[in-house]
């Protein structure tokens, strides 16, 4: 079986930064990065939306500082060849290497946006880093049972 796919479109979501808080000085070592994503798709256009949202954290007091999402829209065919099952709990896909891939476009992504975001503030040259994608993959697709 061939599969082809493309990115239909990128888009930033939301994005917000606490000024007040970041006006009272942080201390950059202590910041952290909560990471969440979510793969929905619509048989019906042949489309997989994987969004992906970022929250920057002061670990010294658990506040936000900023939180960003990104959202990438993607084209596959034959969708019903690669997507076998939709439910609640997640899809089921025939190699998960592929939605590794749309994960993977979303993440570099979202970590553009935040540098362009943040350059000139206090967290300039805070950068999202590298995340493994086993730590991702979990959750994101159901196992065959």
């Amino acid at each position: 079986m061939e599969i082809s796919y493309r990115i239909e479109n990128i888009e930033e979501v939301s994005y917000s930064l606490n000024f007040h808080l970041l006006n009272k000085g942080i201390d950059k070592s202590g910041i952290g990065f909560r990471i969440g994503h979510e793969i929905n798709v619509q048989k019906e256009t042949s489309e997989i939306f994987t969004t992906v949202y970022v929250f920057v954290i002061d670990q010294h007091n658990n506040t936000e500082l900023a939180s960003e999402s990104v959202r990438a829209t993607f084209y596959i065919s034959p969708f019903d060849e690669v997507v076998k099952s939709i439910g609640k709990d997640g899809i089921e896909v025939s190699g998960s290497q592929l939605i590794d891939t749309f994960i993977n476009v979303t993440i570099g992504a979202i970590r553009g946006m935040m540098v362009k975001n943040f350059r000139g503030t206090p967290l300039d040259g805070c950068v999202l880093p590298l995340i493994p994608m086993q730590i991702i993959r979990k959750n994101t697709t159901q196992k065959k049972k």
